[in-house]
Formats: C-alpha cells, structure tokens, sequence
C-alpha cells in the first residue's frame, strides 16, 4: 500500500505518462492506417483506369492481358457484369463464385460511379480494400480492384521499435525528474514532520528553519506560532491547576470527582484521611471504596434526576452503615456525604462528592440530646410534686386567705405549664433517639382520626368552631402505623389550627389513604403564616407569636414534635400559609412502613 507522498507522487505521473503513451500511439496509429488508405485508394483508382483500357465496352477482354497485370501489380482483379455475375476474377475461379451485385462498393458505384469499401481478411489477418467503378447501362458492368495492407505489417515493425525505446527513454525521463522533484519537496516536508512530532511528543519549545517551498514555509511558522501560543496556555493551565489543587487540598472536607460511570478521577488529600485509606483513588470505582448499597443508590438517583442529594452515614475502618456503629462503637465516625451533579450539555455527565466529618457535631448533638432527656427526666418528679401539693392546697380553699389562693393558683398554673413542656422535650427526645419507632401494629385509620378529634373538642366547642372530617380510603386500606404518635402529631395540628382561628370557624380534616402513602391534611381559616416564618416553624421553642402562644398554653414544641413524628414515620410534614387567610399542614408518611415494604420486595424477590 503506498502511503508516502513521494510513492503516490510517482505512482499518480505514471499512470498519467502510461495514458499519455497509449493515446499517442493510438492516435498516430489511427492518422498513418488512414494515411495509407488514402494512398491505397488513389493507386486502385489509377489501375482501375488501367484495366478499363484492357477491356471493351462490349465486354471483351484477353484474360491472359488481365491476368498478367494483376500478378505484376499484385492486385486482385475482379470483372463483374451487370447481373452480378463474375466474368474474371484474377485470383478465384469465377464459375464458383457467387453473385457480385451487392457487395458494398458494387452498390456504391452503382448509384455514384465509383464505390469503395473495407473488410478483413482472416487468411491474410489484414484489412482489404476493394474500389469498384460502374461503366455505365451500356457498358458490360463494373470493374473491381482490390489489395490487402501490405504496408501495415512492416510499419508496426518499425513503429513498435521505435516507440518501445523512445517510450522507455521517456519513461525513464520522466521517473528520474519526478524524483528529483519530489525529494526537493520531500525533504522539507520530512523536516515539517519533524517538527510537528516533536510538538506531539510535549516538546513545545522546538524550532525548525524550513528551506523549501513557500507553502511549506508558512506551514512550519504557523505551527511554531501555534506550538508557542500552546506553550503558553498549557503553562497557565498547570498554574492554575496547581493553584487549584492546592485550594481543593487545603480544606478540610474531602473532595471527590466521579465520571457518569462512578469512577473516581480526582481526589483531595483530606478525602483520603476521612475515607481512612492510603491507596490511590484515581481510576477506582466508587463502589470499592465506599461500600454502601444507599450510597450507590443517591448517585443513581442524583445521575438520573440531575439534582444535588444528601446523605449521612457512619463509618469505620472500611465498614460503612450499621455494620461500621456495631463494630466501631465510639470510634464510628460520622460523615455527611452531598452529592452534586455536574450539568453538561453532553450526555457525559459528572459528580462532586463532598465528605464533611460531622462526628464532632454528631456528638455534641447526642450530648445535647441526654442533656435535654436527663435534664427533663429529673424535673419531671419534683414539678409534678409542686403542681400535686398546689393543687391539694387548693382543695382547702376555706383555711386560705385570698393572697394565699392567688399564690397557690399562679404556682399550680406554672408548673402544669412546666410539665407539659417536660413531657413534651421527653417525647421529643424520644423521637429523636428512634425508641418509638419499633411499635407499629395495623391500624384503622379512622379510629386514629376519630380520637385526635375528642382530644380537641373541648377547646373548638369553647370557640364555637366546627371541625369537618373527609377520608378518602375507597378500598379500606389498614394502616401500618404508631396510633399513638400519629395521633399526637394530629391533635398538635388540631390544637394549633383552633388556636389560631377565629370564632365561629371552620377546621378541616383531609386523610387520603392508598397503598404506598397516607396522606394528612389540617387546613384552618385563621391568621396564617408568614413566609419568612414557614420555613422555622418547625424547629423546637420557636414562636411566630411569642405572646399569643405562651397565653393559648403553647409550649413551642408542638410542631417540632410532628415534624420528628412523620421522619420516624418515614414520611414529612410540610406547610402551605397565607396572612389572614389561613394554613394548611400536611403530613406525607408511608402506608406500610419501611421496613415492612422492604420484607416484602425481598420476599417477591425469593418468590420469583
């Protein structure tokens, strides 16, 4: 296969010499063939006029005149009456021969005089020429004379001699200057070549003088000018790169780049450190490294969806989940995981995982937790203590004086406010430390309801505020849930929704039961939220109105209590609120539980 410039080069002037040959041989073959003919022809026309005088009009000849000029010229003679038949022929018997009449040049010179034609001789492997003339009605009929090209055999004798050298001459000519050519063009394109492999190889700083054509000339300086501008750039890149590895590796939170098919390309330093490892990352999948079915399951989603997630999980050694608490103990470290996609245009996307070490937070949050739980637990016995004696005090109306009255009443009124708040952080606590979590049984749903709602009726019949029921539960459905929490989280909203509605109002009550969620909604036409306040209403002791809250009796964990109540419910809570028009709380939990949904897909799994 020819792949060099110079090898086509001459492969593309041969050919085109090759053709050049051939149609120079071929046109002056065809010029001399009818050179001769030509020549031919006007010497068959001169012994045509010759035999015309051996024979007279009536028809009569002397064979033996006729004979003898055929052999000294070394013609055919043919003498053709007008009925065609042959009446001498110097070369066949006539008396054999068939009819003349409508042999081409017969016809011809029939109707113009004289007539020629051509035809091939397969004895002689050359071409015949036959001229007939036609001596008129009243004349015997035509003369014909014909020869082969003789001239043709001695001429391609000579000819093909003389054109195999001079073409062989010329052949070797031409190669020897489309070399020398070539190789003048082919020297500085070697030097191009050069030069440009030693860009390819990195080496930017190269430089070549290229002596050659013009072309190739500027060709070199372009790619020198582009070797230098590239010189420059990659010189900015890996400053820049440098800077940012720098940057990536001097913060504290581990860093680390994943490829649309989860393989680490980059990893920071601190990276290493929280992941607890000292191989090298790069090219690894993720899977390898942090062995956790949820991880693997968020990059999926976040892939998918092309959204941010977050995730948190403990680890150990190279343990990770629950196998990393029961092994590590307190050496379990706590890691937040954010996993943010990084949008392309392509298809090919990417993934920066942040690994943030949240042990420290993780404990101080415990701490804060058995502080909250110790604390609230000890309280508990001696404000409930305060508030019995105060009120048996009370009971005793008749041995008090008026001032002792009040006194017993504000001191009775504080401490059942202090021991609803006590049982609220301890139900709170609870939550948060997952003990409630493990005593679900199947429920109807409208039993749950049923009870919030007596649990509240008290308070809306005080304000004269009506409160509407509608389940939507067509196939009814059981619910796998905590009657008791559920039923708090409800009579939180309810309460809520009386206390901040006016009189005379109404309060509704919307559950939608189906076979993944069930679906709690509180809706009230009272004073609202403001936006700026939705999005803190949840957390614990915080009031959108201090002073109303603490005179309806609020102790500011109630909202905060339904959010952990539907997160130990696999579920959320969420609000929807406008000054003066009213609010809607709703609660999204799972119908059959986690864990039970889970049994049962592992259970379809085996079955099929």
């Amino acid at each position: 296969m020819l792949s060099t410039i110079r090898s086509q080069s001459l492969l593309v002037v041969l050919v085109i010499l090759t053709v050049t040959l051939a149609s120079a041989i071929i046109i002056s073959q065809s010029t001399f063939l009818i050179s001769v003919k030509e020549q031919v022809y006007e010497s068959l026309e001169s012994h045509n006029v010759y035999v015309d005088t051996l024979v007279s009009s009536d028809g009569s000849f002397n064979p033996g005149s006729v004979q003898e000029y055929a052999d000294i010229q070394n013609i055919r003679i043919t003498l053709i009456h007008r009925d065609g038949r042959v009446l001498f022929d110097s070369e066949y018997d006539e008396k054999s021969m068939e009819s003349h009449l409508y042999r081409q040049e017969v016809q011809t010179s029939l109707k113009k005089g004289m007539g020629t034609s051509e035809r091939f001789s397969a004895t002689q492997r050359l071409p015949v020429l036959y001229l007939s003339t036609y001596e008129g009605p009243e004349a015997f009929g035509f003369i014909r004379v014909s020869t082969p090209l003789q001239q043709l055999r001695s001429h391609r004798r000579v000819f093909s001699r003389y054109m195999s050298l001079s073409s062989a001459l010329l052949l070797l000519l031409t190669i020897a200057i489309t070399a020398y050519t070539l190789s003048k063009i082919n020297r500085p394109l070697e030097d191009v070549k050069q030069l440009a492999s030693s860009y390819a190889n990195g080496n930017l700083k190269a430089k070549k003088i290229i002596r050659g054509p013009l072309e190739l000339q500027q060709l070199s300086q372009v790619l020198m000018e582009m070797a230098g501008k590239l010189n420059t750039t990659m010189a900015d890149l890996n400053t820049s790169r440098s800077m940012i590895e720098t940057m990536i590796n001097s913060v504290s939170q581990g860093l680390i780049l994943l490829d649309s098919n989860l393989t680490v390309q980059i990893a920071n330093s601190p990276s290493y450190a929280l992941i607890g490892t000292d191989q090298v990352l790069d090219g690894k999948p993720i899977h390898r490294i942090i062995n956790s079915p949820a991880l693997m399951e968020r990059l999926r989603q976040s892939l998918k969806e092309q959204t941010g997630l977050t995730l948190i999980l403990e680890h150990y050694n190279h343990l990770w989940g629950e196998t990393a608490i029961i092994v590590g103990r307190e050496q379990t470290k706590t890691i937040r995981i954010a996993i943010d996609p990084v949008y392309s245009e392509t298809d090919n996307l990417a993934i920066v995982i942040t690994l943030t070490d949240m042990s420290a937070f993780a404990k101080l949050e415990q701490i804060r937790k058995d502080f909250v739980a110790n604390v609230s637990h000890e309280l508990k016995t001696p404000i409930t203590a305060i508030s019995g004696f105060a009120h048996t005090l009370l009971e005793e109306q008749e041995k008090l004086s008026e001032e002792q009255q009040r006194y017993l009443s504000i001191i009775q009124r504080q401490s059942d406010n202090m021991l609803t708040v006590i049982q609220d952080l301890l139900l709170l606590s609870s939550l948060e430390n997952g003990k409630s979590s493990l005593t679900r049984s199947w429920v109807d749903i409208e039993h749950v309801v049923q009870q919030s709602i007596n649990s509240c009726r008290y308070k809306a019949d005080i304000k004269e505020i009506m409160i509407d029921t509608l389940i939507e539960n067509p196939d009814s459905l059981s619910v796998y849930i905590h009657p008791m929490l559920i039923q708090q989280a409800l009579t939180n909203l309810l309460m809520n929704a009386v206390n901040y509605s006016p009189e005379h109002s109404q309060v509704t009550v919307q559950i939608s039961v189906n076979e993944e969620d069930i679906i709690f909604k509180v809706t009230d036409h009272g004073v609202g939220i403001a936006l700026e306040d939705q999005e803190r209403i949840f957390e614990r002791f915080y009031r959108v109105d201090a002073a109303r809250s603490r005179s309806q009796g609020g102790t500011g964990l109630g909202l905060s209590i339904v959010k952990h109540i539907a997160q130990v419910h696999d579920g959320s809570v969420e609000v929807t609120s406008t000054l003066g028009r009213g609010s809607t709380f709703t609660i999204r939990v799972s119908r059959k539980g986690k864990d039970f949904s889970s049994l049962s897909s592992h259970r379809e799994q085996i079955n099929s």
